[in-house]
């Protein structure tokens, strides 16, 4: 009876050993507590995400100078203005370097709350 009891202990000790944070999972909650409200700002969410947008921008010019598809160039240099094209090319810009960051925002707080969960779990219960 005596072995069994040892055998429950040390099985739950393990496993309550592998459900604590690792240091890495501290590290970033600490993080986003301190700057998820920063960081939830729509002025830090548009500004990172540009540069995506712009590789977006820039792989769309590409392929339209590239004339890789003839069809399309023809389209595009008779039927469209440079401004239209330019209008478009601000629009995937701010489309995309908006809602790259949000996205990140979004899984950074999953990812928060979920470890929030986990940490949460693992507080020992007092019986009184």
């Amino acid at each position: 009876m005596q072995y069994k009891l040892l055998s429950y202990v040390t099985v739950m000790t393990c496993l309550h050993i592998q459900t604590m944070l690792s240091k890495k999972e501290e590290e970033f909650v600490m993080y986003w507590e301190r700057n998820r409200e920063k960081e939830r700002s729509v002025v830090k969410q548009f500004f990172p995400g540009l540069p995506i947008g712009l590789a977006f921008a820039a792989g769309i010019l590409l392929l339209l100078d590239s004339g890789w598809y003839e069809r399309a160039n023809i389209e595009a240099q008779s039927q469209s203005s440079p401004l239209v094209i330019f209008i478009g090319l601000v629009c995937v810009v701010a489309f995309t370097g908006f809602f790259y960051k949000r996205f990140r925002w979004e899984r950074n707080e999953q990812a928060y709350k979920e470890l929030k969960l986990k940490a949460q779990k693992d507080m020992p219960v007092s019986i009184d």
